[in-house]
């Protein structure tokens, strides 16, 4: 089950010698040929660090409340969930695309794009999403609870805290995984280990519910979004589709004759 990383695009041999050159290789061109698919990395960068951004400087004007730390504390908190959620969300949206391109082609004799650029841009979105938690969990650790004794006293007697620290703790492997070396040398454990990602999730908004206080609106958009992508989930794995959400090599080109 993929989750934050994929396999890279292949790349074509280098020319034979005596060739005039070697051909580039197939990413450079796939970016030559789609420079809004190569400018989405930066921009999908930018996006995600606009939240910390804005949140820094309205620390730094004293905008944030009377409570800044409970502010910033859930801000990386909301921020970590939405973009696990996020990452979730590629898959099925692949798995959709390519339904459609297929329908498509069976129908009109033309194929649509299959969104596979969409893959490729899953793991910066799950090391965001821990990026925030990280920071969600160190704000409450050095400035909330003022020490890990205290906080672990805190998980001991709120469930929710407790709820909050188990999901990091799956993310963490996942983190530390997420590079194509580590998806080479696992090879069928890495999709197994990833496969976490669906736990952490669940538990990350079990987290958001319990933490809300009362008089405050629940986050049910947070835990519908989770349902409709589990069941989207469930869903894939009783059609028996559980390839569709891999990355699709670019094709390469064909010789001239």
């Amino acid at each position: 089950m993929p989750a934050w990383t994929s396999p890279s695009t292949s790349e074509r041999a280098a020319a034979p010698a005596g060739t005039a050159s070697a051909a580039p290789p197939i990413r450079a061109r796939a970016q030559a040929r789609h420079p809004r698919r190569s400018r989405l990395g930066p921009a999908l960068f930018a996006l995600c660090a606009a939240p910390l951004a804005l949140h820094v400087w309205r620390h730094h004007v004293g905008t944030l409340g009377a409570d800044p730390l409970a502010a910033l504390v859930h801000a990386s908190g909301w921020w970590a969930l939405a973009l696990l959620l996020a990452t979730l969300t590629v898959t099925p949206l692949r798995r959709l695309s390519v339904w459609a391109a297929r329908g498509a082609e069976v129908r009109y004799g033309r194929r649509l794009s299959d969104w596979n650029f969409l893959i490729r841009h899953r793991r910066q979105l799950g090391l965001w999403s821990f990026f925030y938690a990280a920071l969600h969990l160190t704000l409450h650790a050095v400035l909330g609870a003022g020490s890990l004794e205290e906080l672990i006293r805190d998980a001991a007697e709120r469930r929710f805290i407790l709820l909050g620290l188990v999901a990091f703790a799956l993310l963490v492997p996942l983190a530390a995984t997420s590079t194509q070396a580590a998806m080479r040398k696992l090879k069928r454990r890495w999709a197994q280990l990833h496969g976490l990602v669906y736990p952490a999730a669940a538990l990350a908004v079990s987290h958001a519910w319990w933490q809300t206080k009362i008089g405050h609106e629940l986050p049910w958009g947070f835990a519908a979004t989770a349902l409709a992508l589990l069941g989207a989930r469930l869903l894939a794995w009783w059609a028996g589709d559980r390839a569709r959400s891999g990355e699709v090599p670019e094709r390469a080109p064909q010789p001239r004759r």
